[in-house]
């Protein structure tokens, strides 16, 4: 019941035994309605009455005094598996899917914390972060083997855990003199036998947790699928870089020259520029706030992506330009016979296209830009050294930015 609910109650309680104690004056007296309301009658006695009427008034408020707790209300298994798969599954980036369902299974069994743990050969690491977290680890990455004193209870929870691999355990501790319950369940493949990690719930209620252990035994079922499959996919994708690194100068994944080659071009550019005192401009392109993304949209989603920048950056290059993967959300372009006012129009042309482009699946993107040119001192590692600074430099106005960076200074263009 609310507040205004026994408020309520008690005025409504007060106010009938102000009208029945009129009544009865009223009956004994032989008196009017509004003398016995205002206890004019020869036989009322307003003190006590009034008294009478406080009393009763605040009796009724005394369930106020004492904190009452909460009733949970119990999760609809249906209804909440639903939710919770349209989370796991949704077309986003695998670890914020979960992290969103792991905060869900939060809500709905009303947990004190969720912690998901993924377990490596030697260590495991937390998977998602909550206060419950951050007020009982000290790091994300927990090594078991190692010797350390200063382990909270919790940690030594999960360690335990680690190290027995046993499908389920109930652990009584307390917090703050609070008395939690964590409840582990190992995260298991059941064809391959695999060990993904640990799903640990920490409750201050055990019984309302065991009363919805089917829901979290198939909640685990689904989690565990997931993890697996976005961990092998993620092995998959590695296998394949590494292949297109070690077979080869073109990344086939993207469709584009990788780092080697464009090494290798720089290294001929270099040497013709010795030779024939060529200009040779290095431009290097950094697609702003892209971890971001990594962790927003699917893997998928991401390639997908870099293959329509790559194709929109090739439309806009000279034939003769050189243009490839620098690093992982890095890119070149070596511009043979130009000096830097040649690359800093290239790249604000970049930047109003990239304006005006909406990629399919991440929408609009912004790029900063650091470029410099082959000085008669250079040295190839000087030359590489000072396009990252400038790229570094650009990156700092968080947007679209130009960093042109030559050897004896340094020439900014921040975009309004």
């Amino acid at each position: 019941m609310k507040k205004i609910h026994y408020f309520l109650l008690a005025s409504f309680i007060t106010l009938l035994y102000w009208v029945l104690d009129a009544y009865a004056h009223l009956l004994i007296a032989q008196s009017t309605w509004m003398h016995a309301l205002l206890l004019q009658t020869p036989y009322s006695t307003p003190l006590m009455t009034s008294l009478t009427a406080v009393l009763l008034f605040f009796a009724t408020l005394i369930p106020l005094l004492f904190k009452q707790k909460p009733q949970k209300e119990s999760a609809d298994e249906f209804n909440a598996l639903e939710k919770l798969s349209k989370l796991l599954f949704a077309s986003l980036a695998t670890k914020f899917n979960v992290i969103k369902a792991q905060e869900k299974i939060e809500e709905l069994l009303h947990l004190e914390g969720s912690l998901l743990f993924i377990y490596e050969k030697e260590n495991f690491s937390l998977y998602n972060e909550n206060e419950f977290i951050k007020s009982t680890f000290r790091s994300k990455d927990i090594f078991p083997f190692r010797t350390n004193n200063e382990r909270s209870v919790v940690e030594e929870v999960a360690v335990r855990c680690f190290i027995e691999k046993a499908p389920f355990a109930k652990d009584a501790i307390k917090i703050n003199k609070m008395p939690i319950t964590l409840f582990s369940f190992l995260l298991k493949e059941e064809e391959t036998q695999t060990i993904v990690g640990n799903l640990m719930l920490a409750s201050s209620d055990p019984d309302f947790i065991e009363k919805h252990q089917p829901l979290i035994n198939k909640y685990i079922l689904m989690l565990t699928f997931v993890l697996s499959l976005a961990f092998k996919k993620e092995h998959l994708e590695k296998l394949n870089e590494q292949y297109s690194n070690e077979n080869g100068s073109f990344d086939k994944i993207l469709n584009v020259l990788n780092y080697e080659k464009i090494d290798e071009y720089l290294f001929y550019e270099f040497k013709r520029h010795k030779r024939y005192r060529t200009e040779l401009t290095l431009m290097l392109i950094e697609i702003n706030m892209f971890e971001n993304l990594s962790k927003v949209f699917p893997q998928d989603s991401i390639v997908t992506f870099k293959k329509e920048f790559i194709q929109l950056v090739h439309k806009y290059i000279r034939e003769v330009d050189i243009f490839g993967k620098w690093s992982k959300n890095r890119f070149a372009i070596l511009l043979p016979d130009s000096d830097f006012r040649s690359a800093m129009g290239l790249a604000k042309k970049l930047q109003g296209i990239l304006e005006t482009t909406k990629f399919s699946k991440v929408g609009k993107i912004s790029c900063s830009y650091g470029i410099t040119s082959l000085a008669p001192k250079d040295t190839l590692g000087s030359l590489k050294a000072r396009a990252e600074n400038a790229l570094v430099r650009a990156t700092i106005h968080e947007g679209n930015a130009i960093e042109v960076k030559l050897q004896h200074g340094s020439l900014d263009d921040n975009p309004l």
